[in-house]
C-alpha cells in the first residue's frame, strides 16, 4: 500500500499526495513525488525474500529455527589476509589527489587501467579491453540498474533463471519498473543438469507464456546460489536464444575468479568477453558484462566499483 492509499482521499492530489488542508504532523507521512509513491507497493515482494537471502519459488520468507544460512557470500577466512593488504595500499599509495573529482566519465583513470590489466589477464578477452572500454558504478547492483534502464522500457520483463540472488529484483524492480520472468530449470535431484545445452528450451518455454514482452535476459555465470558455471557450448546456445528473440544480454560474471575447479579443458569457465560473437552472427551491442570485487576479492562492504562493458565498444 503507498502512502497516499493510507490517507483520506480529500488530502490526496494527484502530484504530491497532499493538498494545502493537510495538518503537518509526525502521523502523517511526508508528501512523495508520484515516482515515490509508485516505488512503495514494488517494495513489498522484495522484501518478503530478504531473508533467506534467495529467490527460491515455494521457499517461505524466514528461515527455519534449525537453517544454516550459508548463501551469503562473504568469505570470513581471507579477510585476515585481504585487511593488511588494504592497509598497505592506503599508506603506499593513497595520497591527496584521490580524494579529488575523476576526470571523465566512467571513473578514475588509474582504477580503469587497472581494471583493463585485470580484465586482459584473467578474463582472456577475444579482443584486448582498454581502459576507455570501462564504465564504473558504486555497486554491481547499482551498474545491473543503470543498464537494464537504458535498454529496456517500463512494464517490460526480463529473463533470469531460477534459484537467483534477490538483489535481482531490487535491480529491476524499484526504478525500472521492470518484471522477472522465472526460467525454471531443475537444479537437484537425479539427472538434474542446470547448466547443459538443453536448457534453452527451458528458456523458449519461459519466453513463450510470459504475459509481458521480454527485452532482456540475465545470465549469472558462474552461477548464485548453485555454484556452477555455464560451459561454452551452453553459452553460446544462450546467445544465440537471445540474437533470435532479439534479447539484451548482461553477463553478471561477479564469481568470475571464484572457480577453483575447471575441470576439463572444453568444459572450464569461459567469461563471455572470450566468446567469438562475430562468429556467431550476434550484434556485439546487445551483450553486456558486469563485473564487481564483491565476491572474488572478498569486499562486498566496500560500495566502490564495479565494471561495466558493452561488449561492441572493443570486439
Amino acid at each position: 500500500m503507498s502512502f497516499s492509499d493510507s490517507l483520506p482521499a480529500s488530502s490526496v492530489d494527484p502530484e504530491h499526495g497532499y493538498t494545502e488542508d493537510t495538518p503537518e504532523t509526525d502521523t502523517i507521512p511526508p508528501p512523495l513525488s508520484r515516482r515515490g509513491r509508485n516505488t512503495i507497493p514494488r517494495l513489498r515482494p522484495i522484501l518478503d525474500h530478504t531473508e533467506p537471502p534467495i529467490y527460491i519459488p515455494g521457499y517461505a520468507s524466514a528461515p527455519r529455527a534449525d537453517d544454516i544460512n550459508l548463501m551469503t557470500a562473504e568469505n570470513y577466512l581471507l579477510r585476515p589476509r585481504l585487511v593488511p593488504k588494504f592497509l598497505e595500499y592506503l599508506n603506499r599509495d593513497f595520497d591527496a589527489a584521490d580524494l579529488s573529482y575523476v576526470s571523465g566519465f566512467g571513473g578514475a583513470s588509474d582504477l580503469l587501467s587497472g581494471l583493463a590489466n585485470l580484465l586482459n589477464k584473467y578474463f582472456y578477452p577475444k579482443s584486448e579491453v582498454a581502459p576507455s572500454h570501462i564504465a564504473t558504478a558504486p555497486g554491481a547492483s547499482h551498474l545491473l540498474q543503470s543498464v537494464m534502464y537504458h535498454v529496456c522500457n517500463e512494464g517490460e520483463a526480463v529473463m533470469i533463471q531460477i534459484p537467483y540472488w534477490p538483489g535481482f529484483d531490487e535491480a529491476l524492480i524499484l526504478r525500472d519498473d521492470l518484471t522477472a520472468v522465472h526460467v525454471d530449470v531443475p537444479f537437484c535431484g537425479e539427472g538434474a543438469d542446470p547448466f547443459g545445452p538443453d536448457i534453452v528450451a527451458k528458456y523458449e518455454e519461459a519466453f513463450n507464456n510470459s504475459e509481458k514482452k521480454i527485452t532482456a535476459m540475465i545470465i549469472c555465470n558462474p552461477q548464485n546460489p548453485i555454484a556452477g558455471y555455464y560451459p561454452e557450448e551452453t553459452m553460446k546456445k544462450l546467445l544465440l536464444f537471445a540474437k533470435k528473440h532479439k534479447l539484451h544480454v548482461v553477463v553478471d560474471e561477479l564469481y568470475a575468479l571464484s572457480v577453483f575447479k575447471p575441470g576439463q579443458l572444453e568444459n572450464r569457465f569461459r567469461s563471455v568477453l572470450s566468446i567469438d560473437l562475430n562468429e556467431l552472427g550476434i550484434n556485439r551491442g546487445m551483450v553486456h558484462f558486469v563485473y564487481s570485487f564483491s565476491k572474488d576479492l572478498n569486499s562486498s562492504g566496500i560500495r566502490l566499483v564495479s565494471t561495466f562493458i558493452c561488449t561492441r565498444v572493443f570486439h
